[in-house]
């Protein structure tokens, strides 16, 4: 913080609002019954307002409260800064009929496109739909020894493929997929470790630093702010407005899959050996390989193990360990970028998930495999390495799609550019979300997730594998074909951020549909402001406008600390400006 910040002031709750007038452009049914005392809006002055949830289970009752809250808030000419609160232990929480009936009410929209900031005050445990509405607020501000999780069996809730995109977009690819199928579950503490980058404090700094974040933010002309808000909902409002309801699902639906027993007939082959474990996983353990054994045959094999895999209508997930996971070591002349392509098509076709157990060293096309599987398990003191797949300029291509696909941008950048061998510890350190074991302990933690995911209907991984499968295999066949020759171009999740700040007088207090029709540049006459910061800059231009560039790379510019610590920079800056 700065030491502007710790000077401010901050006040108490100021007057508590009725809700009773702000049903002006609500719709409710005839027979709704309001009851106030669920939601309370208060105000603290200075533009700064708070909504209060005093029942954390999302009934129709308090969906219809907060949309009440949200709009009683709007029509408050001094608005400039909304936080939503709830209460202890719960934050708020919801199953699939829940958050069903929340987007029929509207409440998701009614939270993106409210015209301020908002910052999500989440002191309790956020569960479920709880905590998608608590994402989809600008600022989350967390609890280190809360709960947080979206998936839920028992509640019916497994990530739609919208709420996958909306997630992913939200936290960043890396983060979103280890919170929504793998660790499903974590606290606040967990997250912060795993290097989510939203406030995640102890209990009592909570509040305080909420309210000093409000009025830092409340200091600044609502012009400013409501571009910043433009800025902020850009990315994820098109995902918020395409959120379907969702069919909800009943764990008990598993059981219709089991009869078939323990009695599935698979082929004996020399080199891989075939077991059901619990849960209705199936374990494929690639041995050593023998002489005249060929790579084609390794592939012939599994193929007929996942068919038959699938004809069974059993099996929920699949784990592939090998005692040396070299995926065919023996076969290095033989690997082409036609056979790795049999090899991961193999994968990305399965309807049933798979997790790699690279529990031995995996260097080259092992891992790059072992990226394709659902997810992948390592040993913390065994050596990975990319270097083999950058040998060849095509499978260089899927290398380099992949490893970012699952590590992100700069953690893929390190690993395929250095050659470096990694232990599963050291990749840990770089990628926070990686599941890593202790020797001996791999096989343990694949089974683990296997077990979650077999609990889950057959429709639901069936649909969830169709979604994944095809975003990979979209980016492959959107990488250009190794004679083709093109330039650097810049992904959505590399592009610099843009928000533009008027430092002018206000005029238009409406929120534009079109940031752009909004505020223009008046010409190119540029002056770079100097700042302390490196992942912020900024060029002031004549009639009192700045444009500010966020550049937290690591980050994904979703305010990590150096990230606010620059803005706050700038506003400093603005106050102290003349227009």
């Amino acid at each position: 913080m700065s030491s502007a910040l710790n000077e401010i002031v901050v006040p108490s709750k100021k007057s508590q609002i009725s809700l009773a007038d702000a049903t002006f452009g609500l719709t409710f049914h005839q027979d709704t019954v309001v009851q106030p005392d669920i939601v309370s809006l208060c105000s603290y002055g200075n533009g700064v307002f708070s909504i209060q949830i005093n029942n954390a289970r999302l009934s129709k009752e308090v969906g219809i409260q907060m949309l009440l809250a949200l709009n009683a808030a709007k029509q408050f000419d001094e608005l400039k800064v909304l936080l939503i609160r709830g209460g202890e232990p719960d934050f708020l929480h919801g199953n699939r009929q829940q958050n069903n009936g929340a987007l029929e009410q509207g409440l998701h929209t009614a939270i993106t496109t409210f015209p301020y900031p908002v910052i999500a005050v989440v002191q309790g445990n956020a569960i479920g739909t709880g905590f998608m509405l608590a994402s989809l607020c600008d600022f989350m501000i967390c609890n280190e020894q809360a709960i947080y999780s979206f998936t839920n069996g028992l509640a019916g809730l497994f990530p739609s493929a919208g709420e996958d995109r909306l997630l992913h977009e939200r936290f960043g690819p890396v983060h979103a997929y280890d919170f929504m199928y793998l660790s499903t579950e974590a606290t606040g503490k967990e997250l912060k470790e795993k290097g989510w980058s939203f406030p995640i404090l102890p209990q009592e700094q909570i509040e305080p630093f909420a309210q000093k974040l409000a009025l830092t933010l409340a200091k600044k002309p609502q012009k400013s702010l409501r571009l910043l808000k433009q800025h902020l909902v850009s990315r994820i409002h098109g995902f918020v407005s395409e959120l379907p309801v969702v069919e909800p699902f009943s764990l008990t639906d598993q059981n219709q899959f089991v009869a078939t027993g323990n009695n599935d007939s698979f082929a004996s082959f020399i080199n891989i050996r075939v077991e059901t474990l619990e849960q209705n996983v199936l374990f494929i353990n690639i041995k050593p390989v023998v002489k005249n054994y060929s790579v084609n045959d390794c592939l012939t094999h599994l193929t007929d193990i996942f068919d038959r895999a699938k004809k069974s209508a059993r099996y929920k997930s699949i784990i592939i360990k090998s005692v040396n996971f070299e995926l065919l070591p023996a076969f290095k002349k033989q690997v082409s970028p036609k056979t790795v392509s049999g090899f991961y098509n193999l994968i990305l076709k399965s309807e049933i998930p798979v997790i790699a157990v690279l529990e031995s060293n995996s260097t080259g096309f092992a891992w790059l495999l072992g990226l394709f599987c659902d997810c992948c398990v390592y040993n913390g003191t065994s050596s990975y390495s990319a270097i083999d797949p950058m040998q060849d300029q095509q499978l260089a291509k899927v290398a380099a799609m992949m490893f970012e696909h699952r590590f992100g941008y700069s953690a893929c950048m390190e690993i395929l550019l250095s050659g470096k061998e990694y232990t599963g510890l050291e990749l840990q350190q770089q990628i926070k979300t990686l599941q890593v074991a202790g020797d001996g302990q791999a096989m343990q933690a694949a089974q683990k997730i296997a077990t979650f995911w077999a609990k889950l209907p057959s429709s639901v991984l069936i649909d969830w594998k169709q979604y994944t499968a095809k975003t990979i295999q979209d980016k492959i066949n959107g990488l250009p074909e190794p004679n083709e020759t093109s330039g650097t171009q810049i992904t959505d999740n590399q592009e610099n951020d843009i928000m533009q700040v008027s430092l002018g007088p206000e005029k238009d207090k409406g929120l534009s549909k079109e940031p752009e029709e909004d505020f223009k540049p008046i010409n190119d006459s540029a002056v770079p402001v100097l700042l302390n910061t490196n992942v912020i800059s900024a060029s002031a231009y004549e009639e009192g406008v700045l444009v500010i560039k966020m550049q937290d790379r690591e980050a994904k510019n979703m305010f990590s600390h150096d990230l606010t610590q620059g803005i706050i920079e700038v506003f400093e800056h603005i106050k102290q400006t003349p227009a």
